[in-house]
C-alpha cells in the first residue's frame, strides 16, 4: 500500500508539469543566424543547467551551441519575449545577437557598439585585514587537492569543473528592467558561463539565483562601499537565500555605480568563507556588456588580476583589460595562468567545485517495435556512464510500465537481477557506476495497443560533489505496438522469442491521444518516482525523472 500511496502523491505533484514537458526529447536544434553578410547554421542545445536553475523565476529559454563550419565557435543565445539575444564566436571574433521578436532571422552586431565601462578602484587589492587566517577553514573529509591539468584531464561534453556560483539580482535591476528582468538575468547567466566553459571546461553550477527586495543591501552608488555591505552580511550569514559560504556570490545591481566603474570584486577569494568570495557589477542596457563584466570579475576572484604592460599582457584586448572591452573573446593567457594556477592552490577544490558526470539510457538496435498481445519479449538498453576528476558513488536505475500494460518477467543490470514492484515496476538500487553495463527487461504484453515503458538512471554521489551534467539523456520512453494474437492462445510467455526492430522514443505528449491504449502518465511517472525513492537508500539523491522543470539534486 505504500508503494500505491506514493504513486498517487507524485502523480498530483507532477500533473501539470506533465501536460507540456516531453519526457524524453531531442532538445537539439538548427538555427541560422545572420552575421556580416552571412548565413549561419548554429547547432543549439537547451542549457538545463540555466533553465533550471534551483530557486529562481528565470523566464526565456536558454541555448549553448556551436557552428559546424567552425569547430573553435561557441555560441550563447536565449530566446526572450523580446526576441533572441547573446553572444556568438565564430572564426575568431565575438558577435552579440538579437532581433526583433517575430523577426524571420537571427541577427547580430559589432559588440564595437556596445558601451565600454571602467573597472574600478583596482579591486581593492591591498586591503590589510585580510589574513589567511581569517580565510581559511578546516578542511572537509576526503578533500580533493589536484593541479588544474589533473582535474581537467578528463571532460565530460567539454566540462571538467561545475563552479559553485550564486547570483542576486538587487531591486534596483528589476526596477530598470520592470518587463523583462527575469529573462535578462537568465540571458546573463547563459553568456557569463560560455566564456568560462570554452576556456576553461568550467560550468556553473547556480546554487541560488535570488531577485532580492528593497534593503537586502546598502543603497550606496560607491562601489567600495557596497560591496564591503556584500561581505558583511554574507560574511555574517545573515542573506537566507545563500546556499554556501564558500560558492562565488555576484550582486548584479541596476543603479549607477558612482564615477565610471563597472564592477569591483576580491581578488583570489575562491573558495573563501567569511564573504570574500563576493563581487559586484553594474548592469548595462546591453546584456552582452554586463555579461563581460561579471565575467571579468568573477576572474578576479578565480586570481586574475587586471592585463597591463607589466604582465606582459596587453590591456585593451581581453576580458581582464582594466576597462571593459565589450569584443573581448577570451581572457588573456596572463589570466588563463593565474586562474589556473589558483585552482591548482586549492587544498579542498571540492569545497567551491562540484564534478561533472552523466549518466544516460540508450536503446540497442535490435529491440522489438511490435509485438502480439500475451507474449513475451526481451528488450535491451545501454547505460552509458562518463565522469571527470571525480566518479559517481554509483547509479540508480528504475522503471515502470503503463497502467494495464502488460507485466514485467524479469529485470536485470550487467546479469545481475534487479527488485520487482509488483508486476509493472521495478527497481535495481544502487550498482557500481562503470562503463559498459546493459539493462535487460522481459515482460510480457497486455491487451492493450501499446506496451510502454518509462525507465530512469541517475547519479549517485554521497558527498554531492558529482553532478549529472547532462540530465536530459537520464530518462527515455519505450513505446512497443502491441497487435492482436489471431490465435487466441497466450502461449508459454517463457518459450516466446523477441520480436526484432527498434522502439519508438516519443515524449509524453504522444500518449495522450485517446482509446485504450493511452498511457496513464500519473500512474507511469509516479511509479517510476516511487520506484526511485525505495532505491535511494544511503545515496540521498532522488532519482530524476527528466524533463519535469524544478526537479533538483
Amino acid at each position: 500500500m505504500q508503494f500505491k500511496f506514493i504513486q498517487v502523491v507524485a502523480a498530483i505533484i507532477t500533473l501539470m508539469l506533465l501536460a507540456v514537458t516531453p519526457v524524453v526529447a531531442d532538445t537539439s536544434t538548427a538555427r541560422d543566424i545572420w552575421i556580416d553578410g552571412h548565413d549561419y547554421a548554429a547547432v543549439l542545445e537547451e542549457n538545463l543547467r540555466v533553465d533550471n536553475t534551483r530557486d529562481s523565476d528565470l523566464a526565456g529559454t536558454h541555448y549553448k551551441g556551436h557552428f559546424p563550419e567552425d569547430p573553435d565557435s561557441w555560441v550563447r543565445v536565449s530566446r526572450l519575449d523580446s526576441g533572441w539575444e547573446g553572444l556568438a564566436y565564430v572564426f575568431g571574433r565575438m558577435h552579440a545577437i538579437g532581433d526583433a521578436p517575430r523577426a524571420s532571422r537571427v541577427t547580430s552586431f559589432s559588440t564595437s557598439q556596445l558601451e565600454a565601462p571602467q573597472c574600478g578602484l583596482d579591486h581593492l587589492h591591498g586591503r590589510t585585514f585580510i589574513t589567511p587566517q581569517s580565510l581559511t577553514g578546516r578542511a572537509m573529509a576526503q578533500a580533493v587537492s589536484a593541479s588544474y591539468d589533473t582535474l581537467c584531464a578528463n571532460k565530460v561534453d567539454g566540462a571538467c569543473l561545475m563552479l559553485e556560483l550564486e547570483l542576486a539580482f538587487d531591486q534596483q535591476f528589476q526596477d530598470r528592467f520592470p518587463g523583462d528582468f527575469q529573462g535578462r538575468a537568465g540571458a546573463i547567466l547563459n553568456m557569463v558561463e560560455g566564456f568560462y566553459a570554452d576556456q576553461f571546461g568550467i560550468v556553473f553550477d547556480t546554487l541560488s539565483l535570488t531577485f532580492t527586495g528593497p534593503g537586502t543591501f546598502d543603497s550606496t552608488t560607491d562601489a567600495g562601499t557596497l560591496l564591503d555591505d556584500v561581505t558583511a552580511r554574507r560574511g555574517s550569514r545573515i542573506l537566507p537565500f545563500l546556499e554556501s559560504e564558500r560558492s562565488i556570490f555576484h550582486l548584479i545591481s541596476g543603479r549607477d555605480f558612482a564615477g565610471s566603474t563597472a564592477g569591483l570584486a576580491w581578488v583570489g577569494t575562491v573558495c573563501y568563507s567569511q564573504g570574500y568570495a563576493s563581487g559586484i557589477t553594474n548592469a548595462y542596457n546591453s546584456n552582452a556588456t554586463t555579461a563581460v563584466v561579471i565575467a571579468h570579475e568573477i576572474g578576479h576572484n578565480l586570481g586574475a588580476s587586471h592585463d597591463s604592460p607589466d604582465n606582459g599582457c596587453d590591456e585593451g584586448v581581453n576580458i581582464m583589460s582594466p576597462y571593459v572591452v565589450s569584443s573581448a573573446t577570451q581572457f588573456s593567457q596572463c589570466s588563463d595562468d593565474a586562474i589556473t594556477n589558483r585552482i591548482s592552490q586549492l587544498n579542498s577544490v571540492e569545497q567551491c567545485f562540484n564534478f561533472p558526470a552523466d549518466a544516460g539510457l540508450t536503446a540497442v538496435s535490435g529491440n522489438p517495435s511490435e509485438v502480439q498481445a500475451q507474449s513475451s519479449f526481451q528488450a535491451h538498453f545501454d547505460i552509458a556512464y562518463r565522469r571527470a576528476a571525480e566518479p559517481a558513488d554509483g547509479l540508480v536505475v528504475a522503471g515502470a510500465i503503463g497502467d494495464q500494460e502488460g507485466r514485467l518477467l524479469g529485470v536485470s543490470v550487467g546479469g545481475a537481477a534487479c527488485t520487482l514492484l509488483g508486476t509493472d515496476a521495478y527497481d535495481c538500487g544502487e550498482i557500481q557506476a562503470r562503463t559498459g553495463l546493459q539493462l535487460s527487461v522481459h515482460a510480457v504484453a497486455g491487451d492493450r495497443p501499446t506496451f510502454s515503458l518509462l525507465q530512469n538512471v541517475s547519479l549517485a554521489s554521497n558527498s554531492g560533489d558529482v553532478k549529472d551534467i547532462r540530465p536530459i539523456n537520464d530518462s527515455i520512453l519505450t513505446e512497443i505496438a502491441v497487435t492482436d494474437n489471431e490465435s487466441g492462445t497466450t502461449g508459454d510467455p517463457d518459450d516466446a522469442e523477441p520480436t526484432s526492430g527498434t522502439p519508438e522514443a516519443t515524449g509524453s505528449d504522444s500518449g495522450g491521444g485517446g482509446g485504450g491504449g493511452s498511457v496513464s502518465w500519473w500512474w507511469l511517472v509516479a511509479a517510476v518516482f516511487a520506484a526511485g525513492l525505495r532505491g535511494q537508500g544511503r545515496v540521498g539523491q532522488p532519482v530524476r525523472v527528466i524533463g519535469l522543470p524544478g526537479w533538483r539534486n
